[in-house]
């Protein structure tokens, strides 16, 4: 334990500054920015408190109506176990605020050091692990967001709530699975199982992403005749315990999903496929900095001739992913109406270019360092203050908007006024 904290105190430490900085415009000014589906998680929240203070610490998840007459069907999709610790920080100090955004900087916090964990165990490089897991949890966030606000971390915003954590852990779960079915490496197993416990506890539609992504590579190996029984083994081994460690969700889930016949999630049409300029400018969007990170670190690597069959191949995946998911070259239509049912929007798998965008910059940052040795620094700062002027856009957009929207309300009231004037005169 000594040994450890000796190691890995210092990291701890920066990932927590880390996750601290990003909140600390919310956190001054106690205030959450919200979106469309901040109601609905907060409800949720609220029933799990007025249960519990009635005496029911674990309500039967079907019970809750959720809110906009959503209904139990939908809140089945994002269970809530996971939220317990949110739940008992809200009913310790009695400031929701304050406990949704200490809960946020603890996942923040987490997912910097579980993705980190993950790849300086398959690789022992703790340059590239870092500079995976800062640039990936700072890079990943999903969600549909009002146009003045551009945060990185978009759980800020509790829009996709759930899926955003989920999104934040995925690369632990398709990492170790990775090594366990191509490196045949069986260290992993068990980490795969918790953090599949998680994924599954806290989000279904971003789970079956990470579900089919998992079930590619086993096909994938299958024809490379890379699968042994030991591999499988593994695999079901950490199939098991997941199921073991999520039983609480996952059974009567299934119980009420072949019980009844619910109606699909609501969707958009639209996310399911967009044209080529869409994706293009999605590509090369300046709030993107996945994207830009890439283009920029391609420049310099093909500039020092280190851009290899590596680079290649992730740089494609990359582009490849993010064609699949918003592009309509995906005949999305065909699998529209089965996928609803669990998947709502495409952009609940964005873990897939997540992980190869920032799996690449991580490599060109590492081979990049052995001719300029600022580099990690340079990039490390750059992600962060990209992150936190997010932040403060959240906070500084709100105020402007709350100005604009008194400002129009005063305006129409006063040219209301001058306009019933004369009627009143002449009544």
């Amino acid at each position: 334990m000594k040994k450890y904290i000796q190691s890995y105190l210092g990291l701890h430490l920066i990932f927590l500054i880390i996750a601290m900085i990003l909140f600390l415009p919310l956190l001054l000014n106690g205030e959450l920015v919200t979106w469309r589906d901040s109601q609905f998680h907060i409800a949720r929240f609220h029933e799990l408190i007025m249960a519990q203070q009635n005496g029911h610490f674990f309500p039967d998840i079907i019970k809750y109506s959720g809110t906009n007459s959503w209904g139990y069907g939908l809140n089945f999709f994002y269970p809530t176990y996971l939220f317990y610790p949110l739940i008992f920080l809200w009913r310790l100090t009695k400031l929701p605020v304050t406990s949704i955004l200490i809960f946020d900087i603890i996942v923040v916090y987490f997912a910097l050091w579980s993705n980190f964990a993950i790849v300086y165990k398959i690789t022992s490089k703790i340059k590239l692990a870092f500079t995976f897991a800062l640039t990936y949890v700072l890079t990943a966030a999903i969600g549909n967001a009002i146009l003045d606000n551009v945060a990185v971390v978009r759980i800020a915003y509790m829009t996709q709530y759930a899926s955003n954590i989920v999104i934040l852990l995925a690369p632990v779960v398709v990492l170790s699975f990775y090594n366990i079915i191509f490196l045949h490496d069986n260290r992993t197993w068990l980490r795969a199982a918790i953090y599949s416990s998680f994924a599954v506890m806290l989000s279904i539609p971003t789970t079956l992403g990470i579900v089919l992504t998992v079930l590619c590579m086993v096909v994938v190996a299958y024809f490379k005749r890379q699968l042994s029984i030991n591999n499988m083994n593994q695999l079901l081994r950490s199939v098991l315990l997941t199921l073991g460690l999520s039983a609480a969700f996952v059974f009567p889930f299934i119980e009420q999903r072949l019980a009844n016949n619910w109606a699909n999630l609501p969707n958009n049409p639209d996310l399911f496929g967009a044209n080529f300029s869409t994706v293009l400018m999605r590509i090369f969007n300046l709030s993107n900095v996945l994207s830009l990170l890439i283009i920029g670190l391609t420049a310099l690597l093909i500039f020092y001739k280190k851009f290899n069959y590596v680079y290649k191949i992730l740089g494609l995946s990359y582009i490849v992913a993010l064609l699949f998911l918003y592009s309509n070259l995906f005949p999305w239509y065909l699998f529209n109406r089965e996928l609803s049912g669990a998947l709502q929007m495409t952009y609940r798998w964005h873990f897939m270019p997540a992980i190869l965008g920032s799996l690449f910059v991580a490599f060109a940052v590492t081979d990049l360092m052995k001719i300029k040795q600022k580099m990690l620094p340079i990039v490390s700062v750059m992600l962060i203050y990209l992150s936190f002027n997010g932040m403060m856009l959240n906070t500084v957009a709100k105020i402007a908007m709350l100005m604009v929207l008194i400002m129009q309300r005063t305006i129409l009231l006063h040219l209301t006024r001058k306009i019933l004037k004369p009627i009143h005169c002449l009544a």
